[in-house]
């Protein structure tokens, strides 16, 4: 990807981002086992409702999480976004996100409703869903 910018036409090389993590805390389900979410979810389809667990089932866990005040790693995140919007990596509007992320899959671009990109790392422990939101009046 190429940009410009107002000083002078000649295209240059898009700046190379990075994206940077911090621990955060978060409130997770002590048991993850795949069977144990898909009872869970089974029950509330059941039901009609989410299901509500005791305090028991769950714990704080800390985690790597996006570093949201580095700028490098908001310039990435936004790159990201505004891909949300583009169809294709191959579309001119498309921000090339660099920095050891690779474009991997989108989703919903068949209609209207949720949709976008999702973007990896080289060694599949950083995902990142771009989203949009789209609704049209009838």
């Amino acid at each position: 990807m190429f940009v410009t910018d107002d000083e002078s036409s000649e295209p240059r090389p898009a700046p190379k981002y990075r994206v940077r993590s911090e621990p955060v805390t978060i409130h997770r389900l002590v048991d993850r086992r795949r069977s144990t979410v898909d009872a869970i979810l089974d029950a509330g389809r059941l039901a009609g409702q989410a299901v509500t667990l005791p305090a028991s089932a769950w714990t704080m866990a800390e985690v790597s999480g996006p570093n949201v005040t580095d700028k490098e790693s908001v310039l990435t995140y936004a790159r990201m976004a505004a891909n949300a919007y583009v169809e294709s990596p191959l579309d001119p509007a498309w921000q090339d996100v660099k920095g050891g992320f690779n474009y991997t899959q989108d989703f919903g671009w068949q209609r209207d409703g949720l949709r976008g990109h999702v973007f990896a790392d080289t060694t599949n422990k950083t995902v990142v869903i771009a989203l949009k939101g789209t609704c049209k009046s009838h």
